[in-house]
C-alpha cells in the first residue's frame, strides 16, 4: 500500500527536469519587466528600512501616486498607469488621509484615483484578501500592473508566533513571493532599520526579498530635508546611492541623482542629453524593438559608442534589452514588445525608405527630446554637490590645467614643474534643468574640426577644449569617462556629440591672450611645451593669424 501510495505522488508530480536547450529555449530570451523603470521590477518583493522619522511612508506614498498616473519620478518612469493596493497599518488613519491630500491624490481625475485602494486593518497571514482584490483587478484589466504596498511589515505581524530575530518571522514573506509570480503582482514592504543601520531582525527578511532599499539622513540635522536612499540588494539592475530632497510643502520626493565617488567626494550623476534623447526615442515608439544598426541608422549615431549606451542604460533599468530570436543580436525596447511592425529584414540603403525613419522624422522633435519632469521637479542645485553629466556654463577665465592633473604629452619630466601650482579649480554654475535638445540627426550635428577627437585614443595628460575654449587636462579613467583636472567628467557621449575637440588656433589664440593679461610666465611656459617649439605649431599659427600676440615672447619669469 506504501509504494501504491508512492506511486501515486510520483504521478501527479508535474515537476520534472528540463535539459540545458530547452530550459534556455523557454527562458533565455525573458526580459525584465518594470513598474517603475529601474526602481520597481515586476513580480518581485521590495523592502524599505529606514529608521524612525526618515520620511519612509511619506517616500512610498509619492511612488504610488506616480505609478496610478503612469507618470514620471526624475529620469525614471511607469511605461503604463498600474493600480495600487495601499496596506497602512502603521500611522494611524487620520495622519494617511492627511497625506494622501497633501500629496495630490483628490487632485487626479475619477480614472485615476480607481486604480487606488487602501485597507487600514489586515493581517500578514490573510494571503485571501489580496488573491480576491487582484482577482478582480484581473478580471477587468487581464494584463494590469499591480502594486500591494504593505505599510508595515511590523505592524502586519503582530499575531505573529516568532520574533523578528526568529528566521520563521520571514515565513510569510516567501507566501508573498508565491503570490507575485502566480498573480502577476508585486510588493513593497516597509521596515525597519536597526541601530546598526541594516535591517531590523533576522538576516532571514533581507534574503527572502528581491531588494532592498535603505532611506537614510545626509546629517544630524532635523530641518535638512535631503535624503540618500541606496539600493542595497537587488537582481534586477546595478546598485546604486541616489541623492533625494523631500519638500515639506507638497509633501513629495524630489529625485536629484545617482552618487559617485570621486575622489572621496561624492558628486551628483545625471543623465546627459545623448542618453535623454535615447530614452524619449524609445518612450515615443513603446513596444517597438530596434537592433543597434537600426537605431545608429535613425538617430545618426555611430554603432560602437550607441552600443555602450545602450547596456548602460538597459544596466540601470531604463530601457529593456531582449536576445533577438534566432540571433546572437539584441533587442533594445521599452514597454510591452510588440512584433508586429518587424519585417526583420535588411536595413535600407536610402534612408528615406526605411520605415522606421519615416517614422522619425515625420514625429515632433518634443517626442524624442529629454523626458518631461515631473511638476513637483525642482530646479534647484543641491548645495556643496556638483554636478558631472549635466550641461553646465563655464567662467570665461579657464585655469590652466593644474598639479591635479597629469603631465603634458611632450615633455613628461619637466612638465609638472613648469605648471602654475597656485591655480584654482574654476567655479562652474549648475544647472539640473536638461537644455533643448536639438533633433540628432547626422545633418545638425556640429561640425568638428579636423582636430576631432577619437575617444580612444586618448590618454592621460591630453588636453581636450569645450565650445568655449576652456581647457580640460586628462588625468584618469573614471567608469569609462575622463576626469580632467577640473574633476570634470567627460563621457565618450560628451566627445561625440562635438562638446569637446583637441586644441584649434582660436582656443591657443584665446589662452594667449589670457596670458598677457595676467602676465603669467608659468603659463607661457606650459602652452609652450605642449603648443609650441615649431614654426608649424599651433601657438606659432595663432601669433601668425594674430600679430598682436607677439606680445607674448616679451613675458619675463619675474614679471
Amino acid at each position: 500500500m506504501l509504494n501504491f501510495h508512492v506511486l501515486w505522488l510520483s504521478s501527479r508530480n508535474k515537476n520534472q527536469f528540463m535539459s540545458l536547450k530547452d530550459y534556455l529555449e523557454k527562458y533565455g530570451n525573458a526580459s525584465e519587466h518594470w513598474l517603475l523603470r529601474g526602481w520597481i521590477p515586476k513580480q518581485t518583493i521590495t523592502l524599505l528600512h529606514a529608521k524612525g522619522g526618515k520620511g519612509k511612508t511619506r517616500l512610498v506614498g509619492h511612488i504610488c501616486r506616480v505609478i496610478i498616473n503612469g507618470g514620471q519620478w526624475g529620469d525614471y518612469y511607469a511605461d503604463k498607469p498600474g493600480y495600487v493596493l495601499f496596506i497602512e497599518t502603521d500611522q494611524g488613519d487620520r495622519v494617511t488621509a492627511e497625506q494622501l491630500k497633501e500629496q495630490g491624490y483628490l487632485d487626479d481625475s475619477p480614472e485615476v484615483q480607481e486604480r487606488f485602494s487602501i485597507l487600514s486593518d489586515w493581517k500578514i497571514e490573510q494571503f485571501g484578501i489580496l488573491r480576491q482584490k487582484i482577482a478582480e483587478i484581473k478580471e477587468k484589466d487581464p494584463k494590469a500592473n499591480i502594486l500591494i504596498m504593505i505599510d508595515s511589515l511590523s505592524s502586519t505581524s503582530t499575531q505573529s508566533l516568532y520574533s523578528e530575530n526568529d528566521q520563521e518571522y520571514a515565513r510569510p514573506l516567501m507566501r508573498l513571493r508565491d503570490i507575485a509570480e502566480k498573480n502577476d503582482a508585486t510588493f513593497l514592504v516597509i521596515h525597519h532599520s536597526s541601530s546598526q543601520g541594516t535591517a531590523r531582525g533576522s538576516t532571514a527578511i533581507y534574503n527572502s526579498v528581491d531588494q532592498v532599499w535603505k532611506l537614510e539622513s545626509v546629517d544630524d540635522d532635523p530641518r535638512d530635508c535631503r535624503r540618500i536612499l541606496t539600493i542595497e540588494k537587488t537582481r534586477s539592475r546595478e546598485p546604486g546611492r541616489y541623492q533625494l530632497e523631500y519638500d515639506p510643502n507638497t509633501w513629495g520626493w524630489h529625485i536629484k541623482g545617482m552618487l559617485l565617488d570621486v575622489d572621496g567626494e561624492e558628486q551628483i550623476e545625471n543623465y546627459s542629453q545623448r542618453e535623454r534623447s535615447i530614452i524619449g526615442f524609445f518612450r515615443s515608439h513603446a513596444g517597438t524593438p530596434f537592433e543597434v544598426q537600426e537605431l545608429a541608422e535613425i538617430l545618426g549615431y555611430a554603432s560602437d559608442p550607441l552600443r555602450r549606451d545602450l547596456g548602460f542604460l538597459s544596466r540601470r533599468g531604463l530601457i529593456s534589452k531582449q536576445q533577438k530570436p534566432g540571433s546572437r543580436a539584441n533587442w533594445y525596447f521599452v514597454g510591452e514588445l510588440k512584433l508586429s511592425d518587424r519585417t526583420d529584414r535588411p536595413i535600407a540603403e536610402e534612408k528615406s525608405e526605411n520605415p522606421k525613419t519615416k517614422i522619425f522624422q515625420n514625429s515632433a522633435i518634443a517626442s524624442i527630446g529629454s523626458p518631461k519632469l515631473p511638476p513637483e521637479a525642482s530646479e534647484e542645485p543641491i548645495a556643496n554637490l556638483r554636478s558631472l553629466r549635466s550641461d553646465r556654463s563655464v567662467n570665461d577665465f579657464p585655469e590652466t590645467p593644474t598639479q591635479q592633473g597629469l603631465q603634458p604629452k611632450n615633455d613628461k619630466k619637466e612638465a609638472l614643474q613648469i605648471i602654475h601650482a597656485d591655480l584654482g579649480v574654476c567655479n562652474e554654475s549648475l544647472q539640473n534643468t536638461p537644455q533643448p535638445i536639438v533633433k540628432p540627426v547626422k545633418e545638425q550635428e556640429p561640425i568638428i574640426d579636423a582636430r576631432s577627437v577619437d575617444f580612444d585614443k586618448l590618454k592621460a595628460g591630453d588636453v581636450l577644449f569645450d565650445q568655449k575654449g576652456n581647457p580640460y587636462q586628462l588625468t584618469k579613467m573614471v567608469r569609462g569617462m575622463w576626469q580632467s583636472h577640473r574633476r570634470k567628467l567627460i563621457s565618450r557621449n560628451d566627445v561625440r556629440i562635438g562638446d569637446y575637440h583637441l586644441a584649434m588656433v582660436e582656443d591657443i589664440a584665446k589662452l594667449v591672450r589670457q596670458i598677457i593679461n595676467s602676465k603669467d610666465f608659468k603659463q607661457f611656459q606650459w602652452l609652450c611645451k605642449i603648443y609650441g617649439g615649431s614654426p608649424e605649431s599651433l601657438m606659432a599659427e595663432a601669433v601668425d593669424k594674430y600679430p598682436e600676440l607677439i606680445e607674448v615672447y616679451n613675458i619675463e619669469e619675474d614679471s
